[in-house]
C-alpha cells in the first residue's frame, strides 16, 4: 500500500501540484502532454491494482474516486484540446480556440464563444475536483496507513489568475461533510454537483445548458 501511495505520487506529481494544474486555470487551459498522459492511464492502473482482503477501505475508495474523476477530466479535456509544438515536439495540449471562424457570422461566433467559456469553466470546476480527490486520498492515508504522510507538505492547493485585476487567488479544494458519500459520480452527475462544492467556476445557466447536451448525447447514443 505504502509503494502504491508512491507511485501515485509520482504519476500525478504531486510535489509539484500547484504547479501544473495552474494552466488548468488560464483562459486556454494547457496542461503538459506528459501528465495528460498520465491521467489518461492512471484510472485503468486503479481498477487493475489488487487490494488487501480486509484493511484500507478509505484509501481504496479515495483512490477509485480519483481515478474516475481523472477518467471524467480526460474525456473532458479531450473534446476540445489540441497539440502544442516546442523544437518539433509536442509538449503541451490546449483548448482549441474553436470560436475562431474562417466565415465571419457574429450569431455563430457569440455562440461557439459561450460554449467554449462553458467548456474552460468545466476544465477548471474538474481541476478543483482532482484537487479534491487528491486531498481526500492524502487524508485517507494518514488515517489508515501513515500519520505523518505529507504532513510537512501540508494540502494540496491550486492557483488561478490573473484575473481581470491582474491578482492571483489560491484555492485548498476539500471534499465537504455533504459531499460524502458519492463524490465523484461521472460527467453528468459532477455538471450539478460542482456548483455545490466549496468552490467552483461554472454557472448555474451553463450548467443547465450542458445538462441538456448530456441529454441529448444519451437519447442518441443511448
Amino acid at each position: 500500500m505504502r509503494a502504491m501511495s508512491i507511485i501515485w505520487i509520482e504519476a500525478c506529481d504531486v510535489n509539484d501540484w500547484n504547479a501544473w494544474t495552474s494552466g488548468l486555470f488560464s483562459p486556454e487551459t494547457m496542461i503538459a502532454k506528459e501528465r495528460l498522459q498520465a491521467l489518461e492511464a492512471l484510472p485503468q492502473w486503479v481498477i487493475s491494482r489488487i487490494w488487501p482482503r480486509e484493511g484500507f477501505t478509505r484509501i481504496q475508495s479515495a483512490m477509485k474516486n480519483f481515478g474516475r474523476a481523472a477518467n471524467g477530466f480526460s474525456i473532458t479535456y479531450n473534446k476540445h484540446s489540441e497539440p502544442f509544438q516546442n523544437d518539433g515536439k509536442i509538449r503541451e495540449y490546449g483548448t482549441k480556440r474553436f470560436y475562431n471562424i474562417d466565415v465571419w457570422d457574429e450569431v455563430l461566433h457569440r455562440s461557439l464563444l459561450m460554449q467554449y467559456e462553458r467548456h474552460t469553466a468545466l476544465i477548471s470546476d474538474y481541476a478543483l475536483e482532482l484537487t479534491r480527490a487528491a486531498n481526500h486520498i492524502c487524508d485517507s492515508v494518514r488515517l489508515e496507513l501513515l500519520p505523518g504522510f505529507r504532513i510537512e507538505q501540508g494540502h494540496l492547493l491550486v492557483t488561478s489568475g490573473p484575473d481581470m485585476n491582474l491578482r492571483f487567488t489560491t484555492y485548498k479544494p476539500e471534499y465537504l461533510p455533504t459531499d460524502q458519500p458519492s463524490l465523484y459520480g461521472g460527467e453528468e452527475d459532477f455538471n450539478t454537483k460542482r456548483l455545490s462544492r466549496d468552490f467552483y467556476f461554472g454557472t448555474e445557466a451553463e450548467a443547465q445548458i450542458l445538462a441538456i447536451e448530456y441529454k441529448q448525447r444519451r437519447e442518441v447514443f443511448g
